[in-house]
């Protein structure tokens, strides 16, 4: 869960006035906060699992909606807004199961004593969610006239949706490594070893939209910048978009952009093994994935597709490949990698605003034990990134 703080009733806090003064099914306003009693808490949660359970929204504390059409911002006391955050945050974390990632805390600032608290639910692709506080135990639901409970046929329509996005990333997921392998392309790829990059909006394969190509190559193209670029070229080919950067006949880095908002980067240069060293470069590869990964987050936020993304990064023909770390620095248990290619841990981002350095931790670390290092060493204790010297 994460929280912001605004300084004043911008365009974001008006957008949503005029949005709920026309359907309820998006946006709903309160002139106070949640009662933090049991009673207060289960409504404030039935409120927030419908919105995930339906197409996601917004709950708006301190604005009035006494007047159809019209509400009206009043502000609440700064002081009881951040009194309450910690138990409603709380009450999120333990009364919804699943929980919801991605829910968002926010204050817009009208005066010195005075604020607006926005709740952004976001659509969710794990649910259905389940009120459980005070053994509620209760599916919600929404529609443009408020919340309601989802009944049998509802439910059973949610779970057997929530079990197909999954089956059909993987299957994605199989044929792009398949494809990278061997199929044919619109470029031609290098005959070396490749890092695999992949981020999966979850909304890719629950509710998929095509992406506007022609407005992501005029104005977003620099958030396709393939790793290790140095030139670029363009075309669109079946799958939608794609970047690149060739030497001679070999497109050794691309970037595509496919039609339902999925994104690819593959370099096959960061591996190309000199003078018969087949070595890992730790001081290069981690740094282009991160700053890829951030830059796909980012096109992602501007054509308004929304998290959660789902994470792959897998590395292809790499037996006999090592961690190179600096000729100073020297493992007793390192080792070549024994498997053509290595697939690893998958990484959910459940926000645009997510620290991507640290959420792939768990992925690097699991390339450098496949090289017979305990953890990656580009990570402080702390989690944070920042590059090893040797």
């Amino acid at each position: 869960m994460n929280m912001s703080f605004a300084f004043n009733a911008d365009q974001s806090l008006q957008s949503l006035i005029e949005a709920g003064s026309k359907d309820s099914k998006s946006v709903e306003f309160f002139t106070e906060l949640p009662d933090t009693g049991d009673a207060g808490l289960t409504d404030f949660l039935g409120d927030v699992s419908s919105f995930a359970n339906a197409s996601g929204g917004h709950l708006v504390y301190g604005v009035d909606p006494a007047r159809p059409g019209n509400p009206v911002i009043k502000g609440i006391d700064s002081t009881l807004i951040h009194q309450a955050l910690g138990r409603l945050r709380s009450a999120l974390e333990n009364g919804i199961d699943p929980g919801i990632p991605g829910v968002d805390f926010s204050v817009s600032t009208l005066r010195e004593d005075k604020s607006v608290l926005i709740v952004r639910i976001p659509r969710s692709w794990s649910g259905p969610h389940m009120l459980v506080h005070q053994q509620a135990y209760r599916f919600m639901s929404r529609n443009s006239t408020g919340k309601y409970f989802l009944d049998v046929g509802e439910l059973r329509s949610m779970f057997n949706k929530s079990e197909d996005p999954s089956r059909s990333m993987n299957l994605f997921h199989v044929e792009r490594i398949h494809t990278l392998l061997g199929r044919p392309m619109s470029i031609a790829l290098p005959p070396t070893p490749k890092i695999v990059l992949h981020m999966f909006p979850l909304a890719s394969f629950h509710d998929p939209k095509v992406m506007p190509m022609e407005e992501v190559r005029k104005s977003h193209s620099d958030f396709m910048r393939p790793m290790d670029a140095r030139g670029i070229n363009s075309h669109f080919n079946f799958d939608g978009l794609m970047n690149f950067s060739s030497i001679e006949k070999y497109a050794y880095s691309h970037v595509q952009l496919f039609r339902n908002g999925c994104l690819e980067a593959c370099n096959g240069s960061l591996l190309d093994y000199k003078d018969g060293r087949k070595h890992i470069p730790s001081e290069r590869f981690e740094p282009e994935i991160i700053t890829c990964g951030n830059r796909f987050i980012e096109l992602l936020r501007r054509i308004k597709v929304e998290p959660p993304y789902a994470v792959r990064l897998s590395f292809l023909g790499v037996r006999g490949y090592s961690m190179f770390v600096g000729p100073m620095r020297w493992q007793a248990h390192a080792h070549t990698i024994e498997r053509d290619h290595i697939f690893l841990e998958e990484i959910l981002v459940e926000g645009s605003d997510a620290n991507f350095s640290a959420a792939m931790r768990p992925a690097f670390d699991h390339l450098w034990n496949a090289c017979g290092w305990p953890r990656s060493l580009n990570y402080d204790d702390n989690g944070n990134w920042r590059e090893f010297t040797a």
